[in-house]
């Protein structure tokens, strides 16, 4: 079985660093609009490039807006933390399964936080925001890889965009709800299911 993670508002908590740093990219290419928490909270597809685009930028100027953010989080000074759980929940899974991250964050984030909790190796693959392709497209490159089939195939998010990628890609779909976007919305994507802990995972994924 194959489970692809979504990682911001899934495994590690980063809304208030990925807040700030979407604040600091809007003043850097110019634009009177500035990003809020609620635009975290409500954007269905929430990739930094469709933060841009509904500050109003252009799509030139929302990829500059996104490229900003890519570089800030490559050079940040901190990482954000995982939730409770989620190592051991990481550890427990790749015991039995091929494990995966699809983020719109970037790949030396990722990897220096489960390097730091000492899990790195419990993750095969990291597709991360500055590859090209949708997260439905990353779900299916991930199938390939591991030669796995959609049925046995899950998609974890805490966002619309996470679950529609899932239903996308014509994987099984899993919402948590101690993420970015509440549960009301999230019922919208019609999730497979919902985890309201990182324990609920492993009684789904069981």
């Amino acid at each position: 079985m194959l489970v692809n993670f979504d990682f911001d508002g899934v495994l590690v908590d980063s809304l208030s660093q990925l807040h700030r740093i979407a604040v600091e990219a809007a003043k850097n290419v110019g634009t009177q609009r500035q990003p809020t928490l609620d635009d975290f909270r409500t954007i269905q597809n929430l990739t930094f490039g469709a933060l841009g685009a509904a500050l109003g930028l252009s799509p030139t100027m929302a990829e500059a807006f996104a490229n900003d953010m890519f570089a800030q989080l490559r050079t940040a000074a901190r990482a954000p933390q995982l939730f409770q759980g989620i190592p051991e929940v990481l550890r427990d899974l790749a015991r039995r399964y091929k494990v995966v991250i699809i983020t719109a964050n970037v790949r030396s984030m990722v990897q220096n936080v489960l390097r730091n909790a000492g899990i790195l190796s419990a993750v095969g693959q990291i597709f991360d925001g500055e590859q090209e392709g949708s997260k439905a497209a990353k779900i299916r490159k991930a199938i390939e890889i591991y030669e796995c089939v959609p049925k046995e195939t899950f998609m974890v998010g805490d966002t619309m965009g996470d679950i529609l990628a899932g239903r996308q890609a014509g994987v099984r779909t899993i919402a948590v709800t101690w993420g970015y976007q509440p549960e009301a919305l999230l019922r919208k994507g019609h999730p497979d299911y919902f985890a309201r802990s990182p324990n609920d995972l492993l009684s789904i994924l069981r």
